[in-house]
């Protein structure tokens, strides 16, 4: 919604072999998030069983972001998700 969300990148991937899409937006403050904060991650279509969601959210300041969004990658990279 780009009432909610600011500077959306959408990147269509794979996790586990499945369609994916890798997603980086920031709040506007207009929804459940305050303004300026940072949700970064990946959605993977799981066919019937509906949409498995890996991310992470922090302020855009949080110098802890970076760590976060390197640990969703690498959760992404290794889970494992049944067919």
């Amino acid at each position: 919604n780009p009432d909610l969300w600011s500077d959306v990148a959408a990147t269509t991937t794979t996790v586990t072999s499945l369609p994916a899409t890798r997603i980086l937006a920031t709040a506007t403050g207009a929804g459940s998030y305050p303004a300026g904060t940072v949700r970064y991650g990946y959605l993977v279509e799981w066919g019937a069983r509906g949409i498995v969601a890996i991310y992470t959210t922090g302020p855009a300041n949080d110098p802890n972001l970076a760590r976060n969004r390197q640990i969703v990658d690498a959760m992404a990279n290794a889970i494992v998700i049944g067919r």
